[in-house]
């Protein structure tokens, strides 16, 4: 696949997706050790669907776009099409990423496979909220999704 490095630095500078939603009862985060980039999802799911995502992450503008793109394609998907989304339909929505930086979509395929099993695991007890994120206006995680 060509990489279309004009389109993922348009889908990054976009942000689109980027900062908490609204009454999530899914979430996830996760830290990749081999380049420190932090990230996290969240995921408003009613009735198997998803009907609302969003990320925060901080790293370069690769990560930035595949959390974007993730969100995107995960958004009223039912919970098997969700689970069924893999690392080269993220590369597909990129328009290719570099061979070198393909480990993003692959990483944010496992942030929502994590955050996926978060919610099943939630729905096996009693419910909880998860509308108490913690964000200053720049964005900053201050201490975690939740209290």
């Amino acid at each position: 696949m060509q990489t279309d490095i004009p389109r993922i630095q348009k889908i990054a500078d976009a942000k689109a997706f980027f900062g908490e939603i609204k009454n999530p009862n899914a979430q996830a985060m996760v830290k990749k050790e081999n380049c420190g980039d932090l990230s996290g999802m969240q995921l408003r799911i009613d009735g198997g669907v998803v009907r609302e995502a969003g990320y925060v992450s901080y790293g370069c503008g690769y990560n930035l776009a595949a959390h974007s793109i993730i969100c995107g394609l995960v958004k009223d998907k039912t919970l098997d099409q969700a689970r069924a989304l893999r690392a080269e339909d993220v590369n597909a929505e990129a328009g290719g990423f570099p061979d070198h930086k393909f480990h993003y979509a692959t990483q944010v395929i496992e942030l929502l496979q994590k955050t996926l099993d978060f919610y099943d695991e939630q729905q096996r007890k009693a419910p909880v909220s998860l509308d108490k994120s913690k964000f200053d206006e720049n964005r900053e995680v201050k201490c975690g999704w939740t209290e």
